[in-house]
């Protein structure tokens, strides 16, 4: 049995375990949620992070003083970051890229503009088996 057979994410780093060479082979107990907190934990450790802050403008670092992000807010408080990481509602993305400056490449708002989103419908027909064994 080799080390990919049962790998547990728990404490993992990319340094640590050597890339499988069958990747569908790559098991993972439990949640993300260890992984996610380790990925994050640099940027929890060494950031300013706003939540629940409303975005007005984002001015990219070939815009802003000593190459740096350049935040705008709603209420008119600006902040300047190294790196910045944005999260948004898909509508509001797609009725706001004025919002960022220099505009995002052509590429990406187009590809914004054509992801859609809606109702998602299941349909399961009843069973008296499970699907599974």
């Amino acid at each position: 049995m080799d080390n990919t057979s049962h790998m547990s994410v728990s404490g993992w780093s990319c340094a640590d375990i050597p890339l499988p060479t069958h990747p569908e082979n790559l098991f993972c107990a439990g949640t993300y949620s260890k992984v996610l907190e380790k990925v994050a934990q640099p940027a929890i450790d060494g950031a300013a992070i706003h939540y629940q802050t409303r975005v007005a403008e984002i001015h990219g670092k070939s815009t802003g003083p000593n190459g740096t992000v350049r935040i705008r807010t709603t209420d008119d408080q600006v902040f300047e970051f190294d790196e910045v990481v944005v999260t948004c509602p898909l509508g509001w993305l797609k009725q706001n890229l004025q919002a960022f400056s220099p505009p995002l490449p052509d590429r990406v708002e187009k590809a914004i503009q054509n992801i859609g989103y809606g109702t998602l419908e299941k349909v399961s027909p009843p069973s008296h088996h499970p699907p599974y064994p």
